[in-house]
């Protein structure tokens, strides 16, 4: 209950349900998997990728191998998703399309024998790595030091989840078919995440501090 009270105190009483783009992609996932014509035309191929069709560098986040696959993934992106987007709308939309590119690139350089890839789960690792992050961050500046817990608690789960699947080669949630994890992808996600937290939090405090150089500027120039 103090963790949903935090989420609602720091969205700023925001609606749930406005987040475009994770809606747009969640609905984008589940008509790909729908139609086998369409997963094939979406996913990383890598042969396919060398011969022209760049846009599944993109969409092959987006195509999956079975309903239990494509349940947990979404399941990760849609909650994830909406709660980013409540609060950094920009910073989501990068972490995307900086993700997607990302995933996309280690698979084929550091897996150069993978000819076939699917899924969300790299993005949805960059996702609560982000969402983990600045969860801590926004409770230790209100003073929350003690719910900040809860997001290092996320953070934890995830690099035991990460340190299992290497261990293992096998997935944590999803059971059946016949792929295994590819961590290069989880790993590949998790630093982009990062990454946009970094930048996103430089970006921010450069713009806080330009407006209190502003406004003692004003402060001065209107004093006698």
């Amino acid at each position: 209950m103090k963790m949903i009270n935090e989420l609602e105190r720091m969205t700023g009483g925001q609606k749930w349900w406005n987040s475009t783009a994770t809606a747009l992609l969640s609905i984008l996932s589940v008509a790909i998997y729908s139609s086998a014509g369409l997963t094939e035309f979406c996913q990383y191929d890598r042969a396919r990728i060398e011969g022209g069709e760049v846009w599944r560098l993109f969409s092959g986040n987006f195509a999956h191998w079975s309903g239990e696959h494509i349940f947990w993934d979404l399941l990760v992106f849609a909650v994830l998703g909406i709660l980013i987007s409540l609060r950094h709308r920009v910073a989501l939309l990068i972490l995307l399309v900086l993700s997607s590119i990302a995933i996309s690139a280690s698979v084929y350089f550091i897996h150069p024998s993978m000819q076939c890839y699917r899924g969300l789960s790299g993005i949805d690792s960059g996702l609560f790595i982000y969402f983990g992050l600045d969860f801590i961050l926004a409770s230790i500046r209100n003073g929350k030091d003690r719910i900040a817990f809860a997001g290092i608690s996320l953070i934890l789960l995830l690099a035991a989840k990460t340190a299992f699947e290497i261990i293992s080669g096998t997935n944590l949630f999803v059971v059946s078919g016949n792929f295994m994890p590819v961590v290069t992808a989880h790993l590949a996600g998790i630093f982009t995440g990062i990454f946009v937290f970094l930048v996103d939090n430089l970006c921010t405090k450069t713009q806080d501090d330009g407006n209190r150089f502003q406004a003692i500027c004003r402060r001065d120039t209107s004093a006698p």
